[in-house]
C-alpha cells in the first residue's frame, strides 16, 4: 500500500524530562503536542486539533518504524528481561522461553538478592552463549562477579549457593578475564563486559544460568544470552520504559541523550500514543 505523506511545516520539538521523554498529552486529543505549533500564526504551523497534523504524525512514524527495526540488529541490541529480585534461586528460577534470543537481566547484589537465576530447557548440542558485564561506574571498577551454568552432565563445582541434586556447573568469573569496554547505542550506556563464553548442552534437560558474585560483594551485574537478534513492534513500544531502567541500572539518568536512542524515543512514544 502506497501512503502519501505531504510535507509538515516547520516544528519546535519540545524535551520534557531528564532522559528526553516526547511531552504527551493526558488524553487523546487530534494533534499531537510535543509538535509544539503556534495556535494562531498561520506561518509557523496548524492550529491544534488540525487532522492535517495528525496524519503527518502518522505517516513520519510509519517512514521511521521499518527503519528502527531494520537498524536494531546492527547494533546488538538485547532485549530486557525484567528481574523483579524474586529469583533468588532454583525454586524461583525466571523460565526463558527463547534461550537463543540475545536476551539481558540487570541483578544488583546485596543480603537479600545475592544471587539471579534463569531456567530453561535444553537439549544435547545446544550451543549457549553467555556474557557478563558490569555498569561503567567508578565504585564498581575492582568489582568481579561471575556467572555459572548449572545443569545435568556439567562437570562437579563448589559454589557459594546450593544447586539442585546432581546438577554440575561451568563457571565464569571476571577476576579471570580482561574486561572490555562497550559503549551500547540504542540506551546511551557503558559497561564493562567480563565474559563472553559459549558452552555446548552434554545432555537434554533443565539448565540454570545464574549471575553472581563468588564473595557476595555488594554490587551491580548484568547477564546476557543469546546471540539471536530479534526486534520487532513490542520491543519499540516497550522501548521508554526499557530505556529509564536501564540507565537508572547504569546511574546516567540525569546525563543527554544521543542521537540514536532520542530518535527511538521519540517513535515508540508516538506509536504508544497512536496506538
Amino acid at each position: 500500500m502506497l501512503v502519501s505523506c505531504a510535507a509538515p511545516t516547520q516544528t519546535n520539538y519540545a524535551i520534557n524530562n531528564s532522559i528526553g521523554m516526547p511531552m504527551m498529552p493526558s488524553k487523546p486529543r487530534s494533534s499531537v503536542l510535543f509538535f509544539q505549533r503556534n495556535k494562531t500564526s498561520t506561518q509557523t504551523g496548524i492550529v491544534k486539533g488540525d487532522k492535517e497534523t495528525h496524519m503527518h504524525t502518522r505517516c513520519l512514524t510509519l517512514f521511521m518504524l521499518p527503519l528502527m527495526i531494520a537498524l536494531a540488529p546492527t547494533a546488538s541490541a538485547h532485549r530486557l528481561v525484567v528481574n523483579d529480585g524474586s529469583h533468588v534461586d532454583a525454586d524461583s528460577a525466571l523460565v526463558v522461553t527463547e534461550p537463543d534470543v540475545s536476551q539481558l537481566i540487570l541483578h544488583e547484589v546485596d543480603q537479600e538478592n545475592q544471587e539471579v537465576w534463569l531456567t530453561f530447557q535444553g537439549q544435547a548440542g545446544d550451543l549457549i552463549y553467555l556474557q557478563l558485564g558490569v555498569p561503567v561506574i567508578e565504585a564498581l571498577t575492582e568489582y568481579h562477579p561471575a556467572v555459572a551454568l548449572v545443569g545435568p552432565g556439567l562437570p562437579a563445582a563448589e559454589l557459594s549457593f546450593a544447586i539442585p541434586g546432581g546438577a554440575g556447573a561451568v563457571t565464569f568469573e571476571a577476576a579471570d578475564f580482561q574486561p572490555k569496554f562497550f559503549s551500547e547505542p540504542f540506551t546511551g550506556t557503558e559497561s564493562w563486559i567480563y565474559v563472553e563464553e559459549t558452552v555446548e548442552l552434554p545432555v537434554d534437560g533443565e539448565y540454570f544460568i545464574v549471575g553472581y558474585h563468588p564473595v557476595s560483594a555488594a554490587g551491580k551485574l548484568w547477564v546476557a544470552f543469546g546471540e539471536k537478534e530479534v526486534f520487532g513492534l513490542p520491543d519499540i513500544l516497550a522501548y521508554p520504559d526499557t530505556l529509564r531502567t536501564v540507565r537508572a541500572f547504569h546511574e546516567v539518568s540525569n546525563e543527554p541523550l544521543g542521537f540514536i536512542p532520542r530518535l527511538f524515543l521519540i517513535v515508540a512514544t508516538l506509536l504508544r500514543f497512536l496506538m
